[in-house]
């Protein structure tokens, strides 16, 4: 017995490691499953990365932590990589299959369907129902303590425009926006500066919103509607 103990410990052992599994790609802004070309989406999974890395620079960088996507075969830029998370961008030119490449080892592919428009609100808590990621015109936070006031120009932040085609306006003022199902008048519709496949989103807040700490925005743009995000609205 103890012979044979001795020649298990002498043979080396062969472990066999996990590939990446995915669970599910959303749009990292309202976690809706309908993304676009050119946002920041997200995949959720299990042995995504071995590691955990984030981008430090720009332009972003295809490999984190030894990991990478592809989307139809063409790798994706990546903000953020975890065992259980990623952040990246998708692929201007679309695509239908999704692959996650952690070292040697590789996910199988994941159907994706990439749309043009995928509205969605970044939140403060990311959780789709949470306080709208939104700023005064000074940069500062809009909170409880610090609401939106009725007729103020704020800017928010999301997603919706998908690729921009660089022959077409920088601005694109189109889509809809509602505080308590109110319409809002949106002066701008466009790229973030500097936020590779975010959406600002500038709005005049209507004089006729109703107040309160929590009040319900959405954001529609032609029949793609965005998470219920919430603002805080000022009663003066």
């Amino acid at each position: 017995m103890r012979s044979l103990a001795l020649c298990l410990l002498a043979v080396p052992m062969a472990w066999a490691a996990t590939p990446p599994s995915i669970v599910s790609v959303v749009d990292s802004a309202g976690y809706g499953a309908a993304i676009a070309g050119g946002l920041v989406a997200t995949i959720f999974g299990a042995n995504l990365s071995t590691g955990t890395g984030a981008a430090t620079q720009f332009p972003l960088p295809q490999v984190l932590a030894r990991t990478q996507v592809f989307v139809s075969g063409v790798a994706a830029d990546l903000y953020y990589v975890s065992p259980t998370q990623i952040n990246f961008i998708v692929p201007p030119h679309g695509g239908q299959s999704l692959t996650v490449v952690s070292g040697q080892l590789s996910s199988p592919a994941t159907p994706v369907t990439i749309q043009l428009w995928a509205p969605g609100f970044f939140t403060m808590d990311s959780a789709p129902t949470g306080p709208v990621a939104a700023e005064h015109a000074d940069g500062s936070l809009i909170t409880a303590a610090s609401p939106a006031r009725p007729g103020e120009t704020i800017q928010m932040f999301g997603t919706c425009l998908g690729y921009i085609d660089p022959l077409l306006p920088i601005a694109f003022p189109g889509g809809a926006v509602t505080v308590g199902g109110v319409t809002a008048q949106i002066t701008y519709n466009g790229p973030a500066p500097n936020v590779p496949g975010v959406t600002q989103i500038n709005i005049t807040i209507p004089m006729t919103a109703p107040a309160g700490g929590a009040v319900p925005i959405q954001l529609q743009f032609e029949s793609a509607t965005s998470n219920t995000a919430t603002l805080a609205v000022s009663s003066n």
